[in-house]
């Protein structure tokens, strides 16, 4: 299991609608939020009127070229009453038959920009175009703007410390730890249940992090960390496991 992009702590919700945006007029249907590669909560929303504004793009440049793999994106959402958020879809195609991020925003008005943690590749052409929600419904679509990437190193993975693979905790709570990375601004995280496809995820600046989570006890979880520096995240550590005390 290798999380891809995980929910974080320090960073704004982002969630996917697994269903194609719909264009029309009111409708209600029940749609499952998940992250780009992980299922979470699913969302049950209701019936609005249609957006009628198309955002405008800001940043990446429409052509531009950028030094990094994890691409600012800044655009204008405009002051529509009803919108009440967001979806952001970038593609390898501009026809958006090779979605590779997509991102559901709980902002609907004024300039936004993300910066999300999937690391594209290198010296490819993507396309990204912004929709607005209005409830479940999605607005036309924004112009559709390109941008290449460029060519850089990434840090290699981690190696984990602490708990130790396979270990029985003794107690709770647990710190997971793992070694620093040379050149690494940062580390994601990511922690799981094992069977179990719920993701709790993190970003740190140091090399340990103190679950926040309630763990369930008597039952098994998976970790793993990978660094990333200005121009993207590198490859994600071994999986390593540690079971809870028993009640």
């Amino acid at each position: 299991m290798k999380p891809k992009a995980l929910l974080t702590h320090v960073a704004i919700l982002a969630l996917v609608l697994v269903s194609l945006p719909l264009v029309g007029g009111p409708i209600k249907r029940e749609v499952s939020a998940v992250s780009p590669h992980y299922s979470y909560l699913p969302a049950i929303l209701n019936s609005f009127t249609p957006c009628v504004g198309r955002p405008t793009l800001i940043a990446p440049l429409d052509g531009s070229t950028v030094d990094t793999l994890r691409p600012l994106y800044q655009w204008d959402n405009g002051q529509y009453a009803s919108a009440t958020g967001c979806t952001v879809q970038v593609a390898s195609d501009a026809a958006f038959q090779d979605v590779v991020v997509w991102y559901w925003f709980y902002v609907g008005q004024g300039i936004y920009h993300t910066r999300p943690m999937d690391t594209l590749n290198q010296r490819t052409t993507y396309f990204w175009r912004v929709a607005l929600m209005c409830g479940d419904a999605t607005g036309p679509w924004s112009d559709v703007w390109s941008f290449t990437t460029g060519e850089g190193t990434l840090p290699p993975a981690p190696s984990l410390i602490s708990p130790a693979n396979g270990a029985a905790l003794a107690s709770l709570p647990v710190t997971l730890e793992w070694q620093a990375v040379q050149g690494a601004t940062l580390y994601e995280v990511g922690l799981w249940e094992q069977g179990n496809g719920q993701v709790y995820g993190a970003l740190r600046s140091e090399t340990s992090l103190a679950v926040p989570w309630q763990l369930d006890l008597d039952t098994t979880y998976e970790w793993q960390v990978r660094a990333g520096n200005d121009f993207g995240f590198g490859p994600w550590s071994p999986t390593w496991r540690f079971t809870t005390p028993a009640p």
